[in-house]
C-alpha cells in the first residue's frame, strides 16, 4: 500500500500518474484516505468504484470498529 502514497497528494499530484496509480487501488483492501486522495487528483470514477467496493464488503462483512464505519460513511458521503 505504500506504493500508493502518492495519491494522498490529492490536487498537486499530476493526473496522468495519479491515473497511473489509481489502476492499482481495490477498494476493498484499499485506506480511505488513498480513496479520498485519488478523488481529490481528478479520479473520480476510480474512486467511486473504490468506495462501492468498500460499502459492498462492508454490507456482506460487517465493519470491524466504529472509526472504518465513520471513515467509510464520510467517504461514501464526499466521493458519492
Amino acid at each position: 500500500m505504500i506504493s500508493l502514497a502518492p495519491l494522498l497528494l490529492g490536487k498537486k499530484l499530476p493526473k496522468d500518474i495519479a491515473l497511473e496509480l489509481s489502476k492499482k487501488v481495490s477498494g476493498d483492501i484499499c485506506d480511505p484516505f488513498i480513496i479520498l486522495g485519488m478523488y481529490r487528483a481528478g479520479c473520480e470514477e476510480q474512486a467511486k468504484e473504490a468506495v462501492l467496493a468498500k460499502v459492498k464488503k462492508a454490507r456482506e462483512n460487517g465493519i470491524d470498529d466504529t472509526f472504518d464505519g465513520a471513515a467509510l460513511l464520510a467517504l461514501a458521503h464526499y466521493v458519492l
